[in-house]
């Protein structure tokens, strides 16, 4: 498996394998992953060819996702990337497990999910 990252709600983060995360995460992208039942949960943009992909992975694995997308939310990209470190789009974490953990992009879940 890749270095994922497990989240946890607190201000420090549980590190699974050998990513690191940055101390003093807020609660946004838990309480976003605690309000669905989707497998996956993706932050991404409108012209953004890797969400696409992304979504078209999840439709050929059989997979479910929550999608936010940041042209819809205004300013959720800032404390998106202040909690997990990712600068770009798609964000994806992986809700199947006790935890939600994040992932990566589009390159990270395709390898993930192989």
């Amino acid at each position: 498996m890749l270095g994922a990252w497990v989240l946890e709600r607190s201000p420090k983060l549980r590190v699974q394998e050998t990513a690191l995360l940055p101390v003093g995460m807020d609660d946004l992208v838990l309480q976003h992953a605690s309000e669905t039942d989707e497998d996956f949960l993706m932050y991404t943009s409108t012209f953004c060819p890797y969400c696409v992909a992304a979504k078209r992975l999840f439709a050929s694995k059989g997979l479910t996702y929550r999608e936010i997308n940041f042209d819809r939310e205004r300013g959720m990209q800032a404390q998106v990337v202040r909690e997990t470190g990712h600068r770009t789009v798609p964000v994806i974490l992986d809700l199947r497990g006790e935890q939600p953990m994040f992932i990566g992009g589009f390159d990270e879940t395709n390898r993930y999910l192989a």
